[in-house]
């Protein structure tokens, strides 16, 4: 796998992270802990599914 593949696919995926993962620390600080899981769930599937597609299409 070329290093220029991930500085053009995986921007868009890392910034759906970023963004997920802060409304996830937002719902923590209001004590919604179930709310707050699933956002880092998601957050974490967001950057693991192109991830794991560029790993293995090679």
């Amino acid at each position: 796998m070329r290093a220029g593949v991930l500085f053009t696919i995986m921007p868009v995926p890392v910034a759906v992270l970023i963004y997920t993962a802060s409304f996830g620390l937002w719902l923590l600080r209001h004590r919604n802990i179930r709310g707050a899981v699933g956002a880092f769930v998601l957050a974490a599937g967001c950057v693991a599914a192109p991830l794991a597609l560029l790993l293995i299409r090679g």
